[in-house]
């Protein structure tokens, strides 16, 4: 069986409706530890450091549904509070998939790491229309043309960060 057709912004199968759907998708209306979120209202918290370290890899990207999808060669990781995450998967996602005080953005990356103890640490990225980035024109330049199909680049994830962020967490 094919699953439900959802979207971000319909009226009847739009993010306020998701739970409702399909019995598959009842996290969305009761769950309390799921993504996305709205984040609304936040407090100044003293956060470990991010420490990146990025590498040329090869990536397998996928058109999937919703979503620009790859998956990443071994060999890149954040470290964040003493514990290394290596780098699994990246996805876009346009509209952004949380939102901030309101807002939408035209585009959200998510950076997805696993620790040593399986634990997952997803980073989102939140991006605004303006000055092109060569990191992802590259991989839009390489989008296979073919829902589910794999298109092989290599990528240095390094090259999608800012420069310089603020960020928030939650659990």
């Amino acid at each position: 069986a094919e699953a439900p057709s959802w979207s971000y912004d319909g009226y009847r199968d739009g993010q306020d409706n998701w739970g409702i759907l399909s019995p598959e998708y009842a996290t969305c209306e009761g769950g309390t530890m799921q993504s996305p979120v709205v984040i609304a209202y936040t407090t100044s918290a003293e956060l470990p450091p991010l420490v990146f370290d990025y590498r040329n890899g090869a990536a397998a990207i996928r058109y999937k549904d919703y979503t620009i999808d790859m998956e990443m060669e071994k060999g890149s990781w954040v470290d964040i509070g003493g514990v290394r995450y290596l780098l699994q998967r990246i996805q876009f996602h346009s509209p952004s998939e949380h939102m901030v005080r309101e807002k939408f953005y035209p585009l959200e990356i998510h950076l997805t790491h696993q620790g040593p103890d399986g634990k997952r640490l997803n980073l989102a990225l939140f991006a605004e229309t303006g000055k092109e980035n060569p990191a992802i024109a590259a991989i839009t330049g390489h989008l296979p043309e073919k829902n589910g199909t794999a298109k092989k680049i290599t990528l240095n994830p390094g090259a999608l960060l800012p420069s310089s962020f603020a960020r928030y967490a939650y659990q």
